[in-house]
């Protein structure tokens, strides 16, 4: 009997692990994609120095995740997401807003499909 509760224990933990960072990545992509759209309205409004300081901030509170990003997701897909911001600031330097707009809507969709991966659902489970 002692097991039982052992194992239940251990799989109650894991459960409330999973749905944690579920959460946690739900939360970090949220605040992500909200400010990396707002800086692509920024652009278009032609506040392109604006536009570059929020998309640095967005890259500084993604960076501030990366370690936790790699152990919890893919290497690859984190990666990937770095290279976009990468290509996101170049485009916002050089002020070409159409390059600019698809890698930053590029950017977003990479983010939001991490953060979908995270999620308990049975399509991810299987």
């Amino acid at each position: 009997m002692k097991q039982f509760w052992l194992a239940l224990g251990l799989l109650l933990a894991m459960l409330g692990a999973t749905w944690g960072n579920a959460v946690y990545m739900d939360d970090l992509a949220g605040a992500v994609t909200q400010s990396l759209n707002a800086a692509q309205e920024m652009a278009l409004r032609g506040a392109w120095d604006q536009a570059e300081e929020v998309t640095r901030q967005c890259f500084g509170q993604w960076n501030d995740h990366h370690a936790y990003l790699h152990i919890v997701s893919r290497h690859n897909d984190t990666d990937e997401i770095l290279i976009s911001f990468r290509e996101v600031m170049q485009y916002l330097e050089l002020e070409e807003m159409d390059r600019y707009a698809a890698e930053n809507r590029e950017l977003v969709t990479h983010i939001e499909l991490l953060a979908e991966m995270e999620q308990p659902d049975w399509l991810n489970v299987l």
